[in-house]
């Protein structure tokens, strides 16, 4: 039940107010690559998770790369695609969200 969703849900929930605005400050294409290394990294180290400490304090960072996506996300569709398709951007983006 907390794997699914309570602890890192709290993570993201707390860190996109911040990464929203760092999202702004800094180049978002870094931001967002970094991001994927970081979750990616993430869910390669669950695979060796041997407590569910280990586990949990992984699922929490991945939280934290997850909270840097979305911003990052949608403010380089709003950059890259013309507003006539924004909307249907913004939803296949939600789609895989």
């Amino acid at each position: 039940m907390y794997l699914v969703g309570d602890f890192s849900t709290i993570v993201y929930a707390f860190m996109v107010l911040f990464t929203g605005s760092a999202s702004d400050l800094m180049n978002r294409k870094y931001l967002l690559l970094g991001s994927c290394f970081g979750w990616s990294a993430c869910i390669y180290l669950c695979s060796f998770a041997n407590s569910f400490e280990t586990l949990n304090v992984l699922r929490l960072v991945m939280g934290f790369f997850n909270a840097i996506s979305g911003p990052c996300s949608y403010s380089l569709i709003t950059d890259w695609v013309p507003p006539e398709n924004r909307i249907m951007a913004y939803s296949v983006y939600a789609m895989g969200v």
